[in-house]
């Protein structure tokens, strides 16, 4: 009688040879830089759209404040130079009320100022600055300035950085009065850059 042959003992298991653990290190090493990668553009992405809807943002803001005082000035009140780099600077007057009449010059809310009376003679002047950025190079910004009867700037905002300068091709701030209808241009330097024109219709 032959005698039942007794089970092999269990194969043992192989263990990863150095090829295997390269190859898997190789994939796990494309696979983490290609996720690294895709974060990176995404954050790069967002920067960006962030940084085109702040600009937008300011151009808005610029248009709005000049658009606001150029409709209640009057050509007789408003006077363009143009600056040494080819952009313009506006300087105009507003309605205001004089011994209970009417006159030009900056009311006392534009100083945000309780308790005054409007500035007879006093102007809102549009300009650009050029600073020197270490970053970026020369940076040019719209800011509106009140300025006293004396030529003393009171009171500064800034409402657009990043202006081009004042080519033709690319105007940076130009302002051009055709017809009755004040021409207002407004561009940026930013990515592709943006560029705003709109129109204004002055008081008489």
């Amino acid at each position: 009688m032959r005698n039942p042959q007794s089970p092999r003992p269990p194969r043992a298991r192989r263990g990863l040879t150095l090829i295997e653990l390269t190859l898997a290190l190789t994939i796990f090493s494309v696979l983490g830089y290609s996720l690294m990668s895709a974060l990176t553009l995404s954050n790069n992405s967002r920067a960006a759209v962030e940084s085109m809807v702040e600009e937008s943002e300011q151009l808005r803001s610029g248009a709005r404040a000049l658009t606001a005082d150029l409709r209640i000035s009057s050509e007789a009140h408003v006077a363009i130079a143009e600056l040494a780099d080819g952009n313009h600077e506006l300087s105009l007057q507003l309605p205001i009320t004089v011994g209970g009449e009417l006159g030009w010059g900056v009311p006392a809310r534009a100083l945000e100022t309780a308790g005054e009376a409007d500035h007879e003679g006093w102007t809102v002047r549009y300009t650009v600055i050029v600073d020197a950025d270490a970053e970026q190079g020369m940076q040019r910004s719209l800011v509106r300035q009140i300025v006293d009867g004396a030529a003393e700037v009171k009171k500064a905002d800034v409402l657009v950085q990043g202006l081009t300068k004042g080519s033709d091709a690319s105007p940076g701030f130009k302002v051009e009065l055709s017809g009755d209808v004040w021409e207002v241009t407004l561009s940026t330097e930013k990515g592709a850059g943006k560029r705003e024109v709109f129109h204004v219709h002055s008081r008489n």
